[in-house]
């Protein structure tokens, strides 16, 4: 049985947690080694489709993460696809170790999102509906950069707490913090970064809440997932990546690179963010054309994993502008 064919359901959650009708995973291979998974879960009639979903998990998340939002796509009539990005979920892995989570530069990450787009979305995209992408976190950053590249596609974006800046890394000048950085990418690549390891249960126990989400249900499904299903599990970066998500960052506070997206940006902002940091959010929100910023003051890091009276403003917020858009499209 290949990766693709096991089932990917956490079971000892509840049904919203589990595929919605019609999920099916697939893989594609942009170049030889990156063997990428996405998922997708189309509409009973998809030419009444008001608009196709392109969902880009964050850090470590595998697009089975995503089933709950999945089914509120489809409940609002938005066909969902999902990615897993190379080095996590059921995509392939950058080193033996699979729990080691390696990395290059991301803009081989934009790459695999474009040729996907491009020849398994929009080929399938029969009926030429709107494209809307949704990112979270790295999903975010990765879904930034893109747009920097790639105008027209889009037709709005939704991103919660974009990775603009790391909120774990040293209070360093820019400059002696790269340099740091680049010294630990040179001499520790492959090793994980310090204080990192295999995966850990402990740092998302299921049944509690977590620097991630306050929800103790939606808060686990990492952790349960990751049990159920072992080979989706990764553990901490590693220095190689760690190098690469600073660059990242980096990208994303250049005005000329947040200058030439030209999609309508929705970035949505946690008020208790533990992960990334929110003043460099709403600094490159400052510079995106026709980006609107809204903040959740009680809000951990996975705003659409939160609590409903935190995660229902933010989906009728975030529903009002993609329809909004999608009468200008």
């Amino acid at each position: 049985m290949s990766q693709n064919d096991i089932p990917i359901t956490p079971a000892p959650l509840e049904e919203r947690f589990t595929p919605p009708q019609g999920w099916s995973n697939r893989t594609f291979h942009r170049v030889i080694g990156r063997n990428i998974n996405f998922a997708h879960a189309p509409l009973p009639n998809r030419k009444d489709a008001d608009a196709i979903i392109v969902c880009l998990p964050g850090l470590g998340e595998p697009s089975a993460k995503y089933h709950e939002l999945a089914r509120n796509c489809l409940d609002a009539n938005m066909e969902f696809w999902v990615i897993d990005w190379m080095g996590q979920g059921a995509s392939a892995r950058h080193l033996d170790d699979p729990q080691k989570r390696h990395g290059s530069d991301f803009q081989n990450d934009i790459d695999d999102l474009d040729y996907w787009i491009n020849h398994y979305i929009q080929t399938e995209n029969i009926h030429d509906k709107p494209l809307v992408m949704i990112g979270h976190s790295m999903g975010a950053n990765i879904g930034l950069q893109y747009l920097s590249q790639h105008q027209d596609v889009f037709s709005s974006a939704v991103f919660t707490a974009p990775m603009a800046g790391m909120a774990d890394l040293p209070k360093l000048p820019r400059w002696l913090l790269k340099a740091a950085l680049y010294a630990m990418k040179t001499f520790n690549g492959a090793g994980y970064v310090p204080d990192g390891g295999e995966w850990n249960p402990a740092t998302r126990p299921i049944g509690q809440a977590s620097r991630h989400s306050s929800h103790p249900i939606r808060a686990g499904v990492h952790s349960a997932l990751y049990e159920a299903h072992p080979e989706l599990q990764i553990g901490s970066i590693t220095s190689e990546f760690l190098y690469h998500a600073y660059i990242a960052c980096e990208r994303l506070s250049d005005p000329a690179l947040l200058s030439r997206i030209t999609t309508p940006v929705l970035i949505a902002l946690a008020g208790n963010e533990q992960i990334v940091t929110n003043p460099e959010i709403r600094n490159l929100a400052k510079h995106i054309p026709h980006a609107k910023l809204i903040e959740f003051d009680d809000a951990l890091h996975e705003i659409w994993m939160e609590r409903e009276e935190i995660r229902e403003p933010f989906f009728q917020d975030a529903y009002a502008f993609i329809h909004a858009q999608l009468q200008i499209f």
